[in-house]
């Protein structure tokens, strides 16, 4: 079974990873599965949380507007994920536990399809990007590779290595002689806050759209940066017939970021 546990390379430049390349007659990929597993044998002590992020706790709909793509899009990625999970289970090599409800994903698989949804804003089908998903699977040794910060550091120095080639190609530019990340894909890993390995905070709409999805905070519930306050909870204050001073004044927010809850949310208001 592949870890689900804080695992991040060591600081190596690129010219270091290709050096010990050379060096232990290794290819890119076998580089980086090697420095992975040293990383995995010298990590830090998990921390009580962690088992949470692997929890069902999510519906396909509101991942599919967390992530701003639709939900055909997330039941499609899923639909790949799951049925390569019931394969290695059937030769007898799990790669994750089994989903008790097929229609939820956890806060992982969340962070990842935030990643799909730019991916496919970027003209990049859904075959490529799984098949790079399950290469990446193996050198990593994760199940969620996509939420790992060595994928964002890492994958444009291995994408020409990597069995399934140029599957990302699309989000990847040359600069500077060196391949790296688009502006739009950037821009969405800056959306991620890395902490023990993985991607543990998340600002769907960006760093100053004032909602963070955090798994230590609400049970990983959307909620207004810096309160706790699930922007769910807000909405159906609102909907239930409060204006918006008596919710804003009752939880101590400015209209501000009640306004940003309720949009969030996908309430309609009604026109001033």
């Amino acid at each position: 079974m592949m870890t689900s546990l804080n695992v991040q390379l060591p600081e190596t430049t690129e010219e270091q990873v290709r050096s010990i390349a050379e060096q232990e007659h290794r290819s890119i990929p076998e580089t980086v599965a090697m420095l992975t597993d040293e990383a995995i044998r010298t990590r830090r002590p998990r921390a009580p949380w962690i088992d949470r992020l692997s929890l069902d706790s999510y519906q396909y709909a509101e991942a599919a507007r967390y992530a701003e793509t639709s939900p055909q899009t997330v039941a499609s990625w899923c639909r790949r994920y799951r049925l390569s999970e019931q394969q290695t289970r059937d030769d007898g090599v799990s790669r994750g536990k089994g989903k008790e409800d097929a229609n939820l994903l956890s806060y992982l698989q969340l962070i990842e399809v935030a990643l799909i949804a730019s991916f496919r804003r970027a003209g990049i089908k859904l075959d490529a990007a799984y098949r790079v998903h399950e290469d990446l699977r193996a050198v990593f040794q994760h199940d969620n590779p996509f939420a790992l910060p060595d994928f964002k550091d890492r994958y444009p120095l291995l994408a020409p290595h990597l069995q399934s080639g140029r599957g990302l190609w699309q989000a990847l530019e040359t600069r500077d002689g060196q391949r790296v990340w688009t502006p739009p894909l950037a821009e969405q890993f800056e959306r991620f806050d890395y902490d023990v390995g993985l991607a543990i905070r998340w600002y769907p709409r960006g760093r100053d759209g004032l909602v963070v999805v955090d798994p230590r905070i609400s049970f990983g519930a959307s909620t207004i940066v810096g309160t706790g306050i699930a922007t769910d909870i807000l909405a159906q204050r609102y909907v239930g017939g409060e204006t918006l001073e008596e919710t804003a004044d009752d939880f101590r927010l400015s209209i501000q970021q009640l306004e940003v809850a309720l949009a969030f949310e996908g309430v309609r208001r009604p026109a001033a």
